[in-house]
């Protein structure tokens, strides 16, 4: 029978090897089982597009799951609609676990003719007034306890698109069920880094302040190395060390370059098992990088302007992270205006913070389309 490709290339999928975030879904296996106590129980997770954050929130939720927490898993919509922003997609889903609980319809009155306890009224089912926001997470935590359960985790993805009416009331809950009442409501989100530079300096949300901050860093060689490698050997298929090596190095950190390049060679050297040759990963990697364009770089790219580009394309030359100053001198502008074009690619995810005025690229595929489009712009007429 032929054994399915075990790579997992959709976002926030759980692969086989989760490469080099043992340590993290470990603690919080530890976090969960230990309660609000401990500062982990509301977790932020920030890394660049790309880098593994669905991925290792998927892991931690999916793990909570079989330990008995009641899991409420949401992206977070690019939307300033309040019916279909963060708070309604996860009012919806409480009440979905609610009625999994507890499914009580209620009546309600519609229709009456005298006298009134005679046989003349007529009732239908349905729901009583919505409580808050607030109440029906309380009352979702305090009815998972009572059947047995761990409690409830809350895990939100693209916490960078929240709004920030429903990150207002998404604090004020867990400020309020988490922090005060120490009821097992568990909170992890998984965000763009820029949010530190945005929702998390506005002094309504001091409680984003003092969530746990993990930062989801690129894989090492060796970890992307076991990650592709094991899967395969598990499998019987061959790959020698410089060829894992070749394979593992072209993903450049990005754990999304992982599970695309380990995909694609199980495609092409499958389906049965055998000796995976040269030009099979050459392939593998051809393929590999142009599914990282397609969803890693386009998505950032095709929404920069023309001016956001320019600034990316002053970052090429330097071979670490970038000073202000001389990506002010290369564009000829002055120093004071370049914090605009910085807040920009902050939040479109195109850089991050290297830490004493400097900035660095989110990812090295983002440094190939910048340095492209700066050999196009110097080609002569």
């Amino acid at each position: 029978m032929e054994v399915v490709n075990p790579f997992t290339p959709d976002f926030g999928r759980r692969p086989p090897v989760l490469a080099g975030r043992d340590e993290i879904i470990d603690r919080m296996k530890t976090v969960l089982a230990a309660g609000p106590s401990r500062r982990e129980f509301t977790t932020l997770l920030l890394g660049p597009r790309g880098v593994g954050k669905t991925t290792v929130l998927a892991a931690i939720a999916g793990d909570a799951q079989q330990a008995g927490w009641r899991t409420i898993r949401i992206n977070v919509p690019l939307t300033r609609d309040p019916d279909r922003g963060a708070v309604g997609i996860i009012a919806e889903k409480v009440r979905d676990h609610l009625q999994d609980i507890s499914p009580q319809p209620k009546r309600r009155l519609t229709g009456v003719s005298m006298p009134l306890l005679a046989a003349g009224a007529s009732w239908e089912h349905t729901a009583a007034a919505p409580p808050t926001y607030q109440k029906l997470l309380d009352t979702l935590v305090s009815a998972s306890v009572d059947i047995g359960g761990a409690g409830v985790l809350l895990a939100i993805d693209e916490f960078h698109n929240i709004t920030p009416a429903d990150a207002s009331f998404v604090a004020g809950a867990l400020q309020e069920i988490v922090k005060i009442d120490q009821k097992p409501l568990a909170f992890i989100a998984a965000g763009l880094p820029h949010i530190e530079h945005t929702l998390l300096t506005d002094e309504g949300f001091t409680f984003f302040h003092r969530c746990h901050r993990d930062r989801i860093e690129g894989i090492d060689l060796q970890d992307a190395m076991d990650a592709i490698g094991r899967p395969l050997a598990d499998n019987s298929f061959f790959i020698s060390g410089p060829q894992l090596r070749r394979a593992a190095a072209a993903t450049r950190g990005l754990g999304y370059a992982v599970q695309s390049l380990g995909h694609h060679l199980w495609e092409i050297a499958g389906p049965s098992p055998a000796d995976i040759a040269d030009n099979q990963v050459d392939e593998a990697i051809s393929l590999m990088e142009g599914d990282v364009d397609t969803h890693v770089v386009v998505p950032i790219w095709s929404r920069l302007s023309p001016a956001d580009k320019r600034f990316l394309c002053a970052m090429v030359e330097d071979d670490g992270p970038s000073r202000i100053a001389d990506v002010a001198a290369r564009l000829g502008t002055a120093a004071t205006s370049v914090p605009v074009y910085r807040q920009r690619l902050l939040k479109q995810g195109a850089i991050v913070e290297a830490g004493r005025g400097r900035i660095r690229f989110a990812s090295e595929a983002i440094k190939d389309r910048a340095a492209q489009e700066k050999s196009l712009t110097e080609l002569p007429p």
